[in-house]
């Protein structure tokens, strides 16, 4: 059993109050409460424009949660298919009932969607890192004529200071 997977079971009283049936009675939910009926293939006009427009914004949500769930059809083919027809059918939406039917998998996909969100949050910052050294090749020597050259430029210069700048404007 996987960390977390207990709280992911959900029992039977707990589905029969989503449905608004009284727990263990096995009756069916209020008509009042009921969701729009699945309407057979094609005869999407025959619902209401606002009964529509309330579908519609369900599907959107469904496809948010899962992108492979393009629309109604693709649904009622997926594996959660048949408990979505089953639950629609007892009067629960489309959205609480695709939440219902494809519970395990809306948690997969959450689950894949915080590792990735995750792993891409730590590699965000990666180029914030210093560089790695390039094998220890200490600082270069300062060619003899360079360092006379900087002495008589600037002859209250410590030469340190020197071979300090001609090692940083020479390792690229």
């Amino acid at each position: 059993m996987e960390i977390g997977e207990e709280n992911r079971s959900i029992g039977p009283e707990a589905e029969d109050a989503a449905l608004g049936a009284q727990p263990g009675s096995g009756a069916e939910p209020e008509a009042a409460n009921a969701g729009p009926a699945l309407p057979p293939a094609g005869e999407e006009a025959a619902l209401s424009g606002e009964e529509l427009r309330r579908v519609q914004l369900q599907l959107e949500e469904i496809r948010r949660m899962d992108p492979e769930m393009t629309g109604l059809e693709a649904i009622l083919r997926s594996e959660a298919g048949p408990r979505f027809r089953a639950y629609v059918e007892r009067g629960l939406d489309f959205l609480d009932a695709y939440t219902l039917a494809a519970r395990e998998r809306l948690w997969l996909l959450r689950d894949r969607q915080a590792e990735t969100a995750a792993r891409l949050r730590a590699a965000g910052k990666d180029h914030l890192n210093a560089t790695r050294s390039r094998g220890g090749q200490g600082d270069l020597p300062v060619p003899p004529e360079e360092l006379e050259l900087f002495r008589a430029m600037m002859p209250d210069t410590p030469d340190a200071e020197f071979r300090k700048y001609w090692n940083k404007s020479r390792k690229r």
